[in-house]
């Protein structure tokens, strides 16, 4: 069936003839620019698309849930994921199949469409490397996935994401701590990821979805930013995750490729189709 795009605040709202709903997508500007009038475009259209602060507790189920593919290694699978409809892509600086070096992370962030943000993902790297590497790069937001005290993360320069691995029921209690720490401006949200003791993320394993449900019961959630959820996603239960954690966002990386650091395009439609529930 035909679609309707029309443009509020800088905005396209898709309205569907089929499904008689509305679903908010970012207009891609396919055409070249410079670097500083798109940075001016994304800071200008992030400033709408940022979650507040403190809105963990406050979940909308109208609420579009943005969509972050992890793992980029090239400009083109870049641009062919933003067009599709993802609100940011990960750039992987740790060890891992998904590495890319600082050249390769900074041609595909300067590649990107307006208000498609590039996420650097670090892994106890030293506050300097982070820091330069996250100017070096031009990045949006830096993800800390690995032991990265509330000092360390209050200063860093760039916005932030922390991610925590999430073991048990006990969750709560452990990231409430760590927020409580915090001193900084630039915490964004929170990124929960399955435990693996062997590897910091893209493992493909499931924590309990029923734990933050449970937390989220108890009031837990209240004081913490806004979640990103994680680990074992992919295009069949991404709907049914979203549904029984409601998340902010959700991320994605082995759920949606054919070997690792080689993105499926299929399953990355069908995965952005699916978290619009």
């Amino acid at each position: 069936m035909p679609r309707l795009s029309v443009f509020c605040a800088g905005v396209r709202v898709r309205i569907s003839a089929k499904h008689g709903r509305a679903s908010k997508q970012r207009s891609l500007n396919r055409g070249t620019r410079s670097e500083s009038a798109r940075r001016g475009d994304a800071i200008a259209g992030l400033k709408s698309l940022e979650p507040c602060i403190s809105c963990s507790s406050c979940y909308d189920p109208c609420m579009r849930v943005r969509v972050k593919i992890e793992g980029l290694r090239d400009v083109a699978t870049a641009q062919a994921i933003a067009a599709l409809g993802a609100d940011a892509i990960g750039l992987v600086l740790a060890p891992s199949p998904r590495r890319v070096s600082i050249a390769q992370a900074a041609a595909i962030a300067q590649a990107l469409p307006p208000w498609v943000s590039s996420v650097g993902v670090f892994v106890n790297a030293p506050l300097p490397e982070v820091n330069a590497a996250a100017a070096d790069i031009g990045l949006d937001y830096v993800q800390l996935h690995g032991d990265e005290t509330p000092e360390f993360a209050s200063a860093v320069a760039a916005r932030v994401i922390k991610a925590f691995r999430i073991r048990d029921e006990r969750w709560a209690d452990e990231v409430s701590k760590w927020v409580g720490g915090y001193s900084g401006q630039n915490l964004r949200a929170v990124l929960l990821d399955a435990y693996d003791p062997a590897a910091r993320g893209g493992t493909g394993r499931r924590f309990n979805w029923q734990w933050i449900s449970d937390a989220r019961a108890a009031g837990l959630l209240a004081s913490l930013p806004p979640i990103i959820l994680a680990g074992g996603l992919d295009p069949a239960c991404v709907a049914d995750a979203i549904k029984h954690v409601q998340p902010w966002g959700v991320d994605v990386a082995s759920g949606v490729e054919s070997a690792p650091g080689i993105k499926d395009m299929d399953k990355v439609s069908a995965f952005i189709t699916a978290a619009g529930v």
